[in-house]
């Protein structure tokens, strides 16, 4: 009584000195971008002081350092999945305006199909009306399991999905103040990288071409055996339109490339011509694809993000042949066997569960 309000508790020093590092403009090292994040995780960072660290940090761009530093964090933190060698991803980051249907969703589907492991990450919706997680239920596929459940998927199937509340229980913490925030952050873009199998390959998609610089150079200092980071205008896949761009990371390095759909066997098509809807729209939409039932943009622009990644995963010599092998998966049937075979094992999960 008497009005009196508790004194909250000094922030711990490395916290501090972090934060004082950010407010004059100045990049963390990738050492303390890892304590500050772990902390984070940990609970023991005021929605303040995360704030105030995650906008300071955006205003003048996220270095690759800082962002290497928060996965590290991330990874050491998350339930661990035990992966098959050559297990690969296909999340984007999000944040793009363009309100595709979920093509990385699509394309990790048939890249499974194509005999690639997928370990893919992903949430609920940020950029669309339907994320992963909303299409894959509307799908009749396992969206929330344990790590365990995950890696008997990835033996039994080659393919698990990834919920990301599941796997980082300590973003918790982060939530609220992200939703206050309500602009993209550093942990916009460092979700795909913090898979929780921690695939050596991936195929991450980033829509804003100086972030999609930055993730790639966080991935070759995160040792990546091979990443592509791709964009097109505006866009976090690879389109039909000739704005594509891969940036192609390796232990030697980022090389820059261009994606032309009609170099790789495929039409030329605006992104507005693969416009998506609410989850059980964009399901029933990717069924036909994998079908076979679909042809035009719709198809084109899931072979061709497969074909990406089926390069990148080495089960292709170019994009062009990585494409031709993702159109093959879909045409053979292999791919809706692959859509079958999940279906099937998560009517079985939901069975024994019930």
């Amino acid at each position: 009584r008497g009005g009196h309000t508790p004194v909250p508790e000094p922030a711990p020093e490395a916290i501090r000195d972090a934060l004082r590092t950010v407010s004059t403009g100045q990049p963390l090292t990738p050492e303390v971008a890892e304590a500050f994040m772990a902390a984070v995780l940990d609970g023991e960072v005021t929605p303040a002081q995360l704030g105030g660290m995650l906008i300071g940090m955006h205003a003048r761009g996220e270095t690759p350092g800082e962002l290497a530093g928060f996965v590290r964090a991330m990874r050491s933190r998350a339930h661990a999945v035990e992966a098959p060698e050559g297990t690969i991803d296909t999340c984007g980051t999000g944040g793009d305006v363009r309100g595709t249907f979920n093509i990385s969703t699509a394309s990790a589907l048939v890249v499974a199909a194509a005999g690639v492991p997928v370990a893919k990450a992903g949430n609920r919706a940020v950029s669309s009306q339907a994320g992963s997680s909303d299409v894959m239920r509307a799908l009749g596929l396992t969206v929330e399991q344990t790590a365990e459940a995950a890696e008997a998927s990835l033996a039994r199937d080659g393919f698990a999905y990834l919920h990301a509340p599941s796997f980082h229980p300590g973003m918790r913490h982060a939530g609220p103040v992200r939703m206050e925030l309500g602009v993209k952050t550093a942990f916009n873009m460092i979700g795909p990288m913090a898979n929780p199998a921690r695939p050596r390959r991936q195929l991450v998609g980033v829509p804003d071409p100086a972030a999609a610089e930055s993730v790639a150079a966080a991935l070759h200092e995160l040792g990546s055996e091979r990443a592509f980071v791709v964009h097109g205008e505006r866009l976090d896949e690879l389109p039909l339109d000739g704005s594509g761009v891969i940036h192609d990371v390796s232990p030697g390095g980022v090389e820059r490339r261009t994606v032309v759909a009609t170099d790789v066997g495929l039409a030329a098509a605006d992104t507005e011509a693969i416009g998506g809807g609410t989850g059980e729209e964009n399901a029933a939409l990717i069924v036909r694809i994998l079908e076979g039932a679909e042809r035009g943009p719709d198809h084109d622009v899931v072979a061709l993000n497969a074909g990406a990644a089926l390069f990148m995963a080495g089960r292709a010599d170019d994009l062009r042949d990585g494409v031709e092998l993702a159109v093959s998966t879909i045409e053979s049937g292999a791919a809706r066997e692959q859509l079958e075979r999940l279906r099937a094992s998560a009517a079985e999960v939901a069975g024994t569960a019930d």
